[in-house]
C-alpha cells in the first residue's frame, strides 16, 4: 500500500500528471497487474517512485 501510495504521489504532484491520466496509465500496465497479483518485484521490491517510473514509461 505504502508504495502505491508514494508512486500515486509522485506521479500527480512531481510528474504533474492529472488523476485520469494516471488511471488510464494504470489501468493499461503490465506493472500495476503484476502489483495486482503481489509479485514481490513490484510489492517489495521498488520504492515508490520507482514503481511510479515504471510505469510512466511503459
Amino acid at each position: 500500500m505504502r508504495t502505491l501510495g508514494e508512486a500515486v504521489d509522485f506521479a500527480l504532484c512531481d510528474q504533474g500528471l492529472n488523476p485520469t491520466e494516471l488511471t488510464a496509465i494504470l489501468s493499461s500496465s503490465l506493472e500495476m497487474r503484476q502489483f495486482e497479483r503481489g509479485m514481490p518485484r513490484v510489492i517489495c521490491g521498488m520504492s515508490g517512485d520507482e514503481f511510479a517510473r515504471e510505469i510512466i514509461g511503459s
